[in-house]
């Protein structure tokens, strides 16, 4: 059976009620009118970090600048699936792979919404332990590397996905603890409870698919795992389906994904075993690309990448052998964009708790005369799955309130609340659909966005494994297109603000005027101002090495740098 072909690109058109809307225009002199869209304007050299001589030093620099890439970002997660799946359906041959790194994987539940019940007993659902099924007859090549969290005894999170790949005869996985060694790692004599005690807190967190097939080397990444919260279900729990953002990269970029789950692979001892011929109780190296692929788009992008620094020699663990000091060039690309933002900064995120690079990020922008807001969309702590996140959000925001007068107008923090007229009693507990944030998104001046599974947190910027793609768009001569970025913000903005048809659209097509419906939102609104001072959090004053309790826990495990 054919592949599905890929789904287009994103549409940059503008909608046809801004297109079309009528003007009074005076009839002494010249009059010129044109419909505010985007006019072709390279600002490269803005956004994106050169490679700075410190990390140049560390033998850890920022991955290439990629100009000729085709993105598409997907807003929740059930388009992202559907493509994925397609994708997946591409690779039909010995020559051809998939690779996967995830935090959390579920094989079983449905990834495609379009297969009818009617189809009788013997339908056939799309689910990743068909799709990995059915490449593996194909003689596909399939590799994953999936989060050990080791350190939850009852927790089986992912153990058997990896058992289900490595069943099948192109397929191996690993479940990959670095990053979450305990201070006992290789101790010969294991010690009950001692042999938990953590040494790093740290996690897998990447998100990103690789598939190289029929139509080439087709990438993703983002805050999508392969988990049923992110699909609607009868009984909402925790707040799902998530709301989420994802993107897909095809062209030069992509081999900078795929680049990361080579490296960590080949690094990996258990991968290294797997490398080995079947002469040798292995599966095979992997498949690699020798070049990058053609230019497939106009987008310019930049990956990066989160990895801490792991290495603790004197209790045996070794560091990642491609960054032996940790990499921080994701926190570089989402700096030299945030620092620059000239207008305006909207931002979704799971925790904003922030951290001090990120502080003095969005100091210096708000700081600019030019500046008008930043627009954050969090999670109500209630819901969120992160101990002490009202306490710390509350003292990163207030950070930013203090450095300016003026900031307090220009900071506005939201959260999704579901539909008017909701149970706050259901809402607090979690039973409200589609009211959790997930998404790691950072769109600047409508020109920029950042799409991956870096959270605004210690953790994210420094110590777990993370992935972003800096976009940047820079437009063609055609005339009344938007930049991928401003297309992205006005969807997103539609969805929140419930202005879903083109007289929506067009009312959001400014960045700055728009802004002013989060304050007043229009009925049906899905937002609502977040409250800082909320009282949530338990203080305990028990100090530990001179810190409250909650804090030095905070700092050793809930969050550390």
């Amino acid at each position: 059976m054919a592949a599905n072909p890929l789904s287009v690109p994103n549409s940059q058109d503008p909608p046809s009620a801004l297109v079309t809307r009528k003007a009074r225009v005076g009839t002494k002199g010249v009059n010129t009118l044109r419909v505010p869209t985007d006019s072709p304007q390279d600002h490269t050299n803005v956004y994106f970090p050169s490679l700075p001589d410190n990390l140049a030093r560390q033998g850890n620099p920022m991955q290439p600048l990629r100009t000729g890439n085709e993105v598409k970002y997907y807003i929740d997660a059930r388009s992202a699936y559907e493509d994925m799946t397609d994708a997946m359906d591409t690779a039909t041959g010995s020559a051809h792979f998939i690779y996967m790194l995830n935090w959390f994987v579920d094989e079983d539940f449905e990834l495609r919404a379009d297969v009818p019940p009617s189809s009788g007993p013997g339908a056939q659902f799309s689910t990743l332990r068909l799709k990995w099924t059915q490449a593996a007859a194909k003689k596909v090549m399939i590799r994953a590397m999936f989060w050990d969290q080791q350190l939850n005894i009852a927790n089986s999170q992912n153990n058997k996905e990896v058992a289900t790949i490595n069943g099948l005869a192109t397929g191996a996985a690993i479940l990959d603890g670095r990053g979450n060694e305990t201070i006992l790692q290789n101790s010969p004599i294991p010690i009950p409870l001692l042999n938990l005690l953590p040494l790093h807190v740290g996690s897998q967190h990447q998100k990103i698919l690789c598939i190289f097939g029929e139509q080439g080397l087709i990438a993703f990444c983002g805050g999508v795992d392969f988990n049923p919260d992110r699909v609607p279900s009868p009984s909402p729990t925790h707040g799902s389906p998530l709301h989420d953002v994802h993107c897909r990269i095809r062209g030069p970029a992509a081999l900078d994904l795929l680049l990361v789950f080579t490296q960590r692979w080949n690094d990996h001892p258990e991968g290294q075993i797997h490398n080995r011929p079947p002469s040798l109780g292995g599966k095979g190296p992997l498949i690699t690309m020798a070049s990058a692929p053609a230019a497939a788009g106009s987008h310019v992008v930049q990956i990066g990448r989160t990895f801490g620094d792991i290495s603790a020699a004197a209790l045996g663990i070794a560091p990642y052998g491609f960054a032996r000091k940790g990499e921080r060039t994701a926190r570089e690309v989402l700096l030299r964009a945030i620092s620059n933002a000239q207008r305006f900064l909207y931002a979704e995120d799971q925790y904003f708790v922030g951290n001090p690079d990120l502080e003095a990020a969005l100091k210096q922008a708000l700081a600019r005369p030019t500046f008008q807001h930043l627009t954050i969309l969090i999670p109500h702590f209630k819901i969120s799955d992160m101990p002490l996140v009202q306490q710390h959000r509350r003292a990163f925001i207030q950070k930013l309130i203090d450095a300016n007068p003026a900031n307090k107008k220009k900071i506005r923090v939201f959260f999704l609340r579901g539909e008017p007229g909701t149970s706050q009693s259901d809402f607090e507990a979690g039973q409200v659909a589609h009211t959790y944030v997930h998404a790691k998104l950072w769109v600047v001046d409508d020109e920029f966005v950042s799409i991956g599974s870096v959270n605004s947190n210690n953790r994210s910027w420094s110590h777990d494994s993370e992935v972003v793609a800096g976009i940047h768009d820079v437009g063609s001569s055609t005339i009344l297109r938007y930049r991928l970025a401003h297309k992205c913000r006005i969807e997103l903005w539609q969805e929140h603000l419930n202005m879903l048809d083109p007289d929506g659209a067009a009312e959001l097509s400014d960045g700055v005027a728009a802004s002013a419906l989060w304050l007043a939102p229009p009925p049906g609104a899905l937002v609502k101002p977040y409250d800082i001072n909320e009282p949530g959090d338990i203080h305990v004053p028990i100090p530990i090495l001179g810190l409250p309790l909650e804090l030095a826990l905070y700092n050793a495990v809930i969050d550390p740098a």
